[in-house]
């Protein structure tokens, strides 16, 4: 009994042994793929059977078109067929647009058909009045129709008042007219005022007695009219 209990043991041991084995070989079989896919050192090509061969052309074949398409220096277009070259000059020369219209990568205008070229100088106009208006960058308005110089000197007034208003930036007062300025003044006490009550940034008492002071007084000088009104 013990004999034929050993023998069994001894069988199942074999099989799940030799599985094992196999299931190994499988994955290093696999990985072996995989490293001829990826293009690693790791590769041994001659240990590809004809049908792994021919997916792993295939597979080349195809990511050498997506670099291709995708305009990628990893492309070799004597290996593309007639309709995918096809694909890839019109992938170029979209490509070669969009980065026309959005100033950004390679553009080359000397690709661009007529309609083209006129999109991409009317995108580089509204860019330049963007750049302007926004005071985003450097401005030039050399090549500006009238209309667009006056809402760019619009724009600089803007821009101008708001940071005299709000005591940021570059504030050049003479551009303001008087009630303008007096805006300007009204609007630095009452962030002063604002300072000393919250004891944040900078607090200057001066400005603040004056008002009040000169406040005072006004009423004084109102109330002492009154008061002769009154007695006459």
């Amino acid at each position: 009994m013990n004999h034929l209990r050993s023998i069994f043991l001894f069988s199942a041991l074999s099989l799940w042994s030799a599985g094992g084995v196999a299931q190994a070989m499988k994955l290093g079989t696999l990985e072996n793929l995989q490293n001829c896919s990826d293009g690693f050192s790791d590769c041994h090509a001659k240990q590809l059977s004809p049908a792994e061969q021919q997916t792993l052309a295939e597979s080349r074949q195809e990511q050498n078109f997506e670099n291709c398409y995708d305009g990628l220096p990893d492309c070799d277009l004597t290996k593309l067929s007639g309709e995918e070259r096809s694909l890839v000059a019109s992938s170029g020369k979209q490509r070669n647009l969009d980065n026309c219209l959005e100033g950004m990568g390679t553009c080359n205008k000397n690709l661009l058909s007529a309609p083209a070229q006129q999109m991409v100088a009317e995108a580089q106009r509204i860019s330049r009045l963007e750049t302007c208006l926004d005071a985003a960058g450097e401005c030039n308005t050399a090549r500006m129709a009238p209309w667009e110089k006056n809402a760019v000197a619009a724009a600089d007034w803007g821009h101008n008042f708001e940071n005299c208003l709000d005591g940021l930036g570059p504030c050049d007062r003479s551009q303001l007219n008087a009630q303008e300025q007096r805006d300007v003044a009204r609007a630095e006490v009452a962030q002063n005022l604002e300072n000393c009550i919250w004891g944040s940034g900078i607090c200057n008492m001066a400005p603040a007695n004056a008002e009040a002071k000169g406040k005072q007084e006004a009423a004084n000088a109102k109330a002492r009219k009154t008061g002769s009104l009154i007695r006459e």
